[in-house]
Protein backbone atom coordinates (compact mmCIF):
# COMPACT_ATOMS: atom_id res chain seq x y z
CA UNK A 1 0.00 0.00 0.00
CA UNK A 2 2.70 2.50 0.71
CA UNK A 3 4.22 1.60 -2.51
CA UNK A 4 1.09 2.65 -4.32
CA UNK A 5 0.71 6.12 -2.35
CA UNK A 6 4.86 6.77 -3.02
CA UNK A 7 4.20 6.10 -6.64
CA UNK A 8 1.18 8.79 -6.91
CA UNK A 9 2.91 11.12 -4.99
CA UNK A 10 6.14 11.02 -7.20
CA UNK A 11 4.75 10.75 -10.52
CA UNK A 12 2.58 13.79 -11.13
CA UNK A 13 1.72 11.63 -14.94
CA UNK A 14 0.00 8.63 -12.09
CA UNK A 15 -1.59 11.27 -10.13
CA UNK A 16 -3.48 13.07 -12.78
CA UNK A 17 -4.64 9.32 -14.46
CA UNK A 18 -6.25 8.56 -11.10
CA UNK A 19 -7.73 11.70 -10.49
CA UNK A 20 -9.38 11.61 -14.02
CA UNK A 21 -10.35 8.03 -13.51
CA UNK A 22 -11.93 8.77 -10.24
CA UNK A 23 -14.05 11.52 -11.35
CA UNK A 24 -15.22 9.54 -14.67
CA UNK A 25 -16.56 7.11 -12.85
CA UNK A 26 -17.82 9.36 -10.13
CA UNK A 27 -19.60 11.34 -13.49
CA UNK A 28 -20.85 8.21 -14.89
CA UNK A 29 -22.21 7.01 -11.24
CA UNK A 30 -24.30 10.45 -10.78
CA UNK A 31 -25.64 10.34 -14.09
CA UNK A 32 -26.70 6.67 -14.02
CA UNK A 33 -28.12 7.90 -10.32
CA UNK A 34 -29.93 10.38 -12.23
CA UNK A 35 -31.56 8.51 -15.09
CA UNK A 36 -32.95 5.97 -12.50
CA UNK A 37 -34.21 8.41 -10.33
CA UNK A 38 -35.75 10.07 -13.30
CA UNK A 39 -37.64 6.66 -13.89
CA UNK A 40 -38.83 6.79 -10.85
CA UNK A 41 -40.66 9.60 -10.84
CA UNK A 42 -41.98 9.55 -14.16
CA UNK A 43 -43.40 6.53 -12.38
CA UNK A 44 -44.69 8.05 -9.82
CA UNK A 45 -46.34 10.57 -11.99
CA UNK A 46 -48.29 8.27 -14.28
CA UNK A 47 -49.12 6.53 -10.97
CA UNK A 48 -50.75 9.83 -9.81
CA UNK A 49 -52.08 10.56 -13.62
CA UNK A 50 -54.02 6.86 -13.40
CA UNK A 51 -55.38 7.27 -9.97
CA UNK A 52 -56.87 10.26 -10.78
CA UNK A 53 -58.35 9.70 -13.86
CA UNK A 54 -59.95 6.40 -11.70
CA UNK A 55 -61.55 9.12 -9.32
CA UNK A 56 -63.14 10.58 -12.10
CA UNK A 57 -64.63 7.78 -12.90
CA UNK A 58 -63.34 6.99 -15.98
CA UNK A 59 -63.26 3.23 -17.70
CA UNK A 60 -59.76 1.37 -17.84
CA UNK A 61 -60.24 1.90 -22.06
CA UNK A 62 -60.67 5.43 -21.27
CA UNK A 63 -57.61 5.77 -19.28
CA UNK A 64 -55.45 3.73 -21.42
CA UNK A 65 -56.42 6.08 -24.40
CA UNK A 66 -55.27 9.00 -22.26
CA UNK A 67 -52.26 7.54 -21.37
CA UNK A 68 -51.66 6.19 -24.85
CA UNK A 69 -51.93 9.42 -26.09
CA UNK A 70 -49.61 11.39 -23.62
CA UNK A 71 -47.20 8.65 -24.42
CA UNK A 72 -47.07 9.70 -28.24
CA UNK A 73 -46.92 13.05 -27.38
CA UNK A 74 -43.57 12.49 -25.84
CA UNK A 75 -42.47 10.63 -28.59
CA UNK A 76 -43.40 13.16 -31.49
CA UNK A 77 -41.74 16.16 -29.01
CA UNK A 78 -39.26 18.49 -30.94
CA UNK A 79 -35.77 17.94 -29.55
CA UNK A 80 -34.34 21.32 -27.98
Amino acid sequence: MDSIIESLSSDPGVTLGVILGALGILGLTIMNVAKEWRKVRQAEEMAALKATLVERGMSADEIATVVEAGSEMEVSKPAV
